[in-house]
């Protein structure tokens, strides 16, 4: 039980010892963030009916709907 708690004293301890070192090193990955490729993505499906008129079609015609799928795939890299 006395080492368990020696252990968890010293885990506390190294803890708030590495805190500045993490502190100290976060400004250089935002520095360093720019160095490396941006790559982002989206995509969404949309259902369709078209209207008659838009198609020359008459008020009464029977137009199916149809799905629209898209994707969207970006890169960007910072040039210096």
């Amino acid at each position: 039980m006395q080492q368990s708690a020696e252990a968890i004293i010293a885990n506390q301890n190294l803890k708030v010892a590495a805190a500045p070192i993490s502190q100290a090193r976060a400004p250089v990955g935002v520095a360093n963030a720019g160095r490396f490729p941006q790559i982002n993505g989206g995509g969404g499906v949309t259902r369709e009916k078209p209207a008659s008129a838009s198609l020359g079609q008459p008020d009464d015609s029977n137009l199916r709907p149809f799905t629209v799928w898209r994707g969207l795939v970006g890169r960007a890299k910072r040039i210096r």
